[in-house]
């Protein structure tokens, strides 16, 4: 199965800006990891007809969805 990778494998880190990592893909769906070190952020953009699921698997990071902010930690839940 080529389409998978160990999510170990897909946990890279760079000094210099958040690394995005391929973990599975298919000709309709993919799944990335995205991986921060500390003070490192993702520009603000739109997925215009697509939807995004984020899961914080460790430390916390603040999420914009239009004009509204919330933080997340990998202890939080939906409320």
């Amino acid at each position: 199965m080529s389409n998978f990778k160990r999510l170990s494998e897909a946990r890279q880190f760079s000094p210099e800006k958040m690394k995005k990592n391929g973990v599975f893909e298919t000709d309709r769906f993919f799944c990335d990891t995205y991986c921060f070190e500390p003070g490192q952020e993702q520009s603000l953009h739109t997925h215009g007809g697509q939807d995004k699921v984020y899961y914080v698997l460790e430390g916390k990071g603040v999420f914009t969805v239009g004009e509204e902010q919330r933080a997340a930690n990998q202890h939080c839940s939906s409320q």
